[in-house]
Order: C-alpha cells, then structure tokens, then sequence
C-alpha cells in the first residue's frame, strides 16, 4: 500500500527546536510545526530549511497566551488562543495583521463558513459540546449533552477538513461528525464499532465527573485521538488504554480497497511512527518522527525510504525528522 518513504530533516538550531509531541499543517510545500509545550509556531519550506517563526507566546499586540488551534486560511493563519475565543491573524511569514475576541467559552475552535465553530466539550457548564457563533453573536447549538465528564485527549486535533468538508472528532464517542455549512447541520460521517473497547453507556450516567472518570481508568477502552482524510484515503487513530499499557491502533480505508483495514505500528518508545502521524494531503500523508528512533525502522520500513542517506546524518539532539509517505 506504501509506495515510498521520504525523511526530511528540519534545521536544528538553538533557537528553534521543538517541544515534545508538536502538531504539524503543511500548506503550499512548507511546513509550520506547532509546539504547544513552548508555545511556539514554526515556519519550514519543503527540505526542512527554517523560515519564520509566527507570533509567540505573551500578552502583547501580536502575541498569545496558548495555542488552542491553528488553521491557515486564504493565505493567512489563524491562531487560536484563551482567554475565551482568542483569534490572531498572521501573515504566513509571520506579520501581525489583526486580533479578535468572540466571549465565549471553549476548548477548539475553527473559522468556518457562517461564523466559528467552537467544540467546549463534555463537563463543560453548557448542556450541548459544539456550537456556532456568527458575527452578530448568533448561537446555533449541537450535539446536546447532559453528562458530567471530563475530556481527555483534546490536545490533539478536534476539527479536520476535506475541501469544504469540515469533520469533528470526539474522543469518547465512536462517531465523527460532519459540519455542513450550507445548512448548519452537524450530523454523523462515520461510526466505529471498538468491540469489548467501546465506552459503556453507563460512564456517562454518574453524577460527577470524578466518579465517571474512576469508573473509565478501571476499564479497558478505546478513544479517537485524530481523524484526517483526502479524496483517496481516510485515516482513524485510537489509543487502546488496556491493563498492560496503552497502546495505538489506526483504521485506514482507501479508495482501492473500499474497506476499513486495522493495523499497529508498534510500540511508543520503540517504533518511530507510533503516535507519529500528523496530517494528509492529497498526494502523502506526514508524520512527525523522533530522531532518537530513527535506528528503529524495520527491514521493511527501510526499503520504502527513497532517501536512506539522510540517515547517516541525524543525530538524536536534532529536531524532528518529517516523514513523507505516498500510497500506491
């Protein structure tokens, strides 16, 4: 199914290496990593040489707090950031351009047509997890919720897109939503049956999100972290949290095939893809991998790599290494 391997260095430097476990958008060949551990943002082009940064952390004009997402948008990026709905416009090389503040409330949120999608989440005060918010501070609300539990894994990516297809994952549910813009609807894309993993019904009944949360960590079960997909290709990651440890799990269905397939990349610590994959194009799906397990690829995984010199020249006190897989 894998055609090819491409590793791309990014330039290390003092100044510019990167947080444990960032996010990464590529756009027009360049790639912008996202650190939220040192709340930084990244500008590369498409051999890793560094370009800009964007913004950074403070309270002044053109500065953030966090970054809660980052979207790049008609040639711009969006950075969102709290206290309530912070959004920072940038140009792509990084000039401060304008700064928004919607008073709402909320753990992601994307600029989509009609307004802001904003997802606050289960255990939040609202009795709903998604809304929309318009200029003219309009709410539409979605996916009614009454249980008192805590998110866990938001940290990853909520919303993806597809063209106008803007898709939102949860991590306890077994369904991503899809956003329909030209009727605001939010309505189920796909449902994944975790087997013996699913969450019960029962741990979203309790009456605090301290019990639920109790009666979750003594049980084996399956949460989405991240959903991506192209015209070609569609990519689910779940962790398994099992007595043992947990463990990653991924549902790929490519248009060749017509089916879900399920596959392991091994271990977190062992294997350099494990919780490695970021993002797709249409043409290669990008994965952000440690150089401290680049000696642990597999004989086969060595094969793909169309680049295998690159190898040779990485040294573990370097950033991180993007890997390029196309499909055949």
């Amino acid at each position: 199914m894998v055609s090819s391997i491409e590793l791309i260095p990014l330039e290390t430097d003092a100044d510019h290496l990167i947080g444990a476990q960032p996010e990464m958008i590529v756009s027009s060949g360049d790639f912008y990593l996202i650190d939220n551990i040192n709340c930084r943002i990244f500008r590369y082009d498409n051999t890793g040489k560094f370009l800009n940064a964007v913004g950074e952390k403070g309270k002044r004009p053109g500065e953030y707090n966090n970054i809660k997402n980052v979207q790049i948008e008609n040639g711009e990026m969006l950075v969102y950031s709290s206290p309530n709905i912070t959004i920072n416009k940038y140009s792509l090389e990084g000039t401060f351009l304008s700064k928004n503040i919607i008073e709402q409330s909320s753990i992601q949120d994307r600029v989509v047509d009609g307004g802001v999608l904003a997802y606050c989440g289960y255990g939040a005060v609202n009795p709903y997890r998604l809304f929309l918010t318009t200029e003219d501070n309009r709410i539409t609300k979605f996916l009614d919720t009454e249980a008192k539990v805590l998110n866990f894994t938001e940290i990853t990516p909520i919303f993806s897109a597809n063209g106008n297809h803007i898709f939102i994952r949860e991590s306890y549910g077994n369904t991503v939503y899809e956003y329909n813009s030209a009727d605001k609807k939010v309505e189920p894309y796909l449902t994944f049956d975790f087997g013996r993993y699913s969450i019960g019904k029962v741990f979203f009944e309790y009456d605090d999100a301290f019990s639920a949360a109790e009666y979750l960590m003594n049980q084996e079960f399956a949460m989405i972290i991240r959903y991506m997909e192209n015209d070609n290709v569609k990519l689910m990651e779940a962790v398994l949290n099992k007595k043992s440890g947990p463990e990653f799990a991924y549902g790929i269905f490519t248009a060749k095939s017509g089916r879900w397939e399920w596959f392991s990349v091994g271990k977190v610590g062992e294997s350099p893809f494990a919780d490695s994959f970021r993002t797709i194009t249409d043409d290669a799906l990008y994965c952000i991998i440690d150089p401290t397990s680049i000696n642990n690829f597999s004989d086969a995984e060595k094969k793909l790599i169309c680049n295998p010199e690159i190898m040779n020249t990485l040294k573990d006190n370097r950033n991180y290494v993007i890997a390029k897989i196309t499909f055949k």
